[in-house]
């Protein structure tokens, strides 16, 4: 069967970082790989309570654009339903997806720039299934541009929500730009009509390489990653008073990165004491994911790594999950690098490295794991019902099973190397790591 008409539900915790808290599940695959012109975001719009996952894809061989939602809520398996096409030309690397809800209006928006060299700015009504051009951006986008939901404000006397956008660098290595811009989405009773304008804010000084754009709601602040005035520093816009403010120096050099707040879908603080954290994956190749805490304006290395380098067509949305009765809140991620795998980390929970006991009521006290390398295979014991999946260490699914009392793994067939084992029953986790020798 066609791996596209598959869709395979992993989920995995690699021991990639010792003192690492929370869980990455895994997905895939993705309707099309994530490169260029690929970009997503979270909306609360529908899927049972827990919302959807939007995702717009540059078809490489069709030369246009494709777009997709799936329900953050499923038993077993994510499915991707693809959506009105956002019309052409097709989207480039640089394209963005913002999402938006407007209470007073009952409004369930994204908005899309289409990266490289183009202007248009477009809005998606999400109940009506439609594509509506808007005014097209005061400059063009780039390889980098970046777009992010902001604050409820007022424009020419009506109510309006911000939609901010960072101009960012206009060619690979070079090409920086300064710009940063909001428009003004005027909102009035559905069936009325929307009208909207840019205005160009105060530039960022310092260039826009690889920038990123986060909403922290309650503060009412921009954050950014920018590349100066040292690689990679995270600045701030006060949106109150229009000014920029460095705050710290990132953990290390990004591209083709992604930044989102915890809490946060759109304009809103979906729980209290939320709103205090970005998350970042740095991209650079590299599969490093840092958290910043606002507050106390630091970095740190904390959260668990994905087991995915990520690159070109990355991007990073708060949202819900709720999956064959794992109900859970964090952050959807897609990796880019041309893969179709996606990910979930769940920062709240946090599996052992090697055995011990993970996000549990009850501990896994009577597992025995027998290895029996003269017949090359391993033996999972336990009194109850349980599953079992082996990862090989790139995180590549190789086998799974269910049952009671005892399962038994035969990898006669299988290369030596490092594997890692989750153990899953009604109330507990447990995750361990297996050497096969020859």
């Amino acid at each position: 069967m066609s791996k596209y008409l598959s869709i395979y539900l992993i989920f995995l915790l690699l021991p990639l970082s010792l003192f690492g808290y929370g869980v990455w599940y895994y997905f895939e695959p993705t309707p099309h790989r994530q490169t260029a012109g690929t970009a997503m975001c979270y909306g609360r719009y529908e899927g049972a309570g827990y919302g959807r996952l939007y995702a717009i894809f540059r078809d490489r061989v069709l030369q246009r654009n494709r777009f997709y939602y799936a329900d953050c809520k499923f038993y077993g398996n994510p499915t991707w339903v693809e959506l009105a096409p956002l019309p052409e030309p097709a989207v480039d690397t640089g394209a963005n997806l913002a999402y938006c809800y407007i209470p007073a209006s009952d409004e369930h928006l994204i908005f899309a720039i289409k990266g490289k060299g183009s202007r248009e700015f477009w809005v998606y009504d999400i109940p009506q299934d439609t594509w509506r051009r808007l005014e097209d951006l005061l400059v063009p986008a780039t390889l980098t541009s970046a777009l992010e939901t902001g604050n409820y404000t007022s424009w020419e006397g009506l109510p309006s929500v911000g939609i901010y956008f960072l101009e960012g660098n206009s060619e690979y290595g070079g090409g920086q730009r300064w710009g940063f811009y909001r428009y003004h989405y005027s909102y009035t009773p559905r069936g009325q009509g929307q009208i909207g304008n840019w205005e160009r804010l105060t530039n960022t000084s310092v260039r826009q390489y690889y920038p990123e754009l986060a909403y922290v709601p309650p503060r009412e602040e921009m954050y950014a990653v920018v590349d100066a005035p040292y690689p990679d520093s995270l600045w701030k816009y006060k949106i109150s008073t229009g000014e920029w403010i460095i705050r710290r120096r990132t953990l290390g050099p990004g591209q083709w990165d992604a930044l989102a707040t915890l809490g946060v879908v759109g304009t809103e603080c979906l729980f209290p004491h939320t709103g205090d954290t970005l998350y970042y994956l740095r991209g650079y190749n590299t599969n490093n994911f840092d958290d910043y805490r606002i507050s106390e304006n630091t970095w740190h290395i904390g959260p668990k790594d994905p087991v995915l380098k990520v690159g070109i067509g990355s991007d990073l949305a708060y949202g819900l999950i709720w999956v064959s009765g794992y109900a859970g809140k964090g952050m959807w991620a897609f990796f880019g690098n041309n893969t179709d795998t996606f990910g979930f980390f769940n920062p709240y929970i946090t599996l052992p490295e090697e055995g011990g006991q993970g996000n549990s009521s009850g501990l896994i006290k009577d597992l025995k794991v027998v290895q029996n390398p003269s017949a090359n295979k391993i033996k999972f014991q336990l009194p109850s019902p349980f599953r079992i999946e082996i990862y090989d260490n790139t995180g590549r699914f190789i086998f799974n099973a269910s049952g009671k009392d005892e399962l038994v793994w035969n990898y006669e067939d299988i290369n030596p190397g490092v594997y890692f084992y989750l153990l899953k029953t009604k109330v507990a986790f447990h995750c361990g790591k297996i050497i096969i020798y020859r």
